[in-house]
C-alpha cells in the first residue's frame, strides 16, 4: 500500500500550481531531517510526535539543500506508520533560509489523522517528502520509529509543559 502511495507521490507533480508549470523541473539534491533547537538534524532512528494546536498530532520535517535551491517550493509528504492508515498532505510556500553554502527549509508539518499520540508511538514509519517549485524538484524518503519523548504541547512560540506535579504550565 505504501509503495503505491510513494509511487504516486514521486511520479506526479505536487498538488497546486507552483507558477512554473511551463518550465522543466530540474532535480536538486536534498537531505531529509527535522528541526532542532540548534537548527537542523538528519532524520534519525526516531521521529518525535507532537501534540499541537487544538489537539492535532503532528511531526515536523525539514530539508537541507544547497544554497541555490529554489524557494519557495510546495512540499508534498506521506507517512505510513506500520499498522496504521497512511497520512499525506501538502504544504505550499515553503521557503529556504540560506546559511553560507547550504539552505534549510522552514519546518514542514505532517498532520496525523488520529487524535491521540499514543496510537502512533512505537510504530516504525516510512517518511516520503517531495519539494517542487521554481523549476526544481527534490524527493527524499527515510524510515523512523514514531516516539513521544516530549511531554509538552506545542501551540505557539512557547510550548506548554507539565511541571513536577503533572499539571501543565506555560
Amino acid at each position: 500500500m505504501f509503495a503505491g502511495s510513494l509511487f504516486a507521490l514521486f511520479a506526479c507533480t505536487a498538488g497546486g500550481d507552483t507558477g512554473d508549470s511551463a518550465e522543466a523541473s530540474v532535480p536538486f539534491a536534498c537531505d531529509l531531517g527535522v528541526p532542532t533547537g540548534d537548527g537542523w538534524a538528519p532524520l534519525g532512528a526516531t521521529l518525535e510526535l507532537e501534540l499541537g494546536f487544538q489537539g492535532f498530532v503532528l511531526a515536523q520535517l525539514q530539508v537541507r539543500a544547497a544554497a541555490d535551491a529554489p524557494s519557495p517550493v510546495t512540499a508534498t509528504m506521506a507517512i505510513e506508520a506500520e499498522g496504521a492508515e497512511a497520512v499525506s498532505g501538502t504544504q505550499p510556500q515553503v521557503h529556504f533560509v540560506v546559511d553560507g553554502t547550504s539552505a534549510t527549509s522552514e519546518p514542514i508539518l505532517a498532520f496525523f489523522t488520529g487524535s491521540y499520540v499514543s496510537y502512533y508511538v512505537g510504530r516504525p514509519a516510512r517518511v516520503a517528502l517531495r519539494l517542487e517549485g521554481g523549476g526544481g524538484t527534490c524527493a527524499v524518503e527515510g524510515q523512523s520509529t514514531l516516539v513521544d519523548d516530549d511531554p509538552c504541547m506545542h501551540t505557539g512560540d512557547e510550548p506548554i509543559c507539565p511541571d513536577d506535579t503533572g499539571d501543565t504550565a506555560p
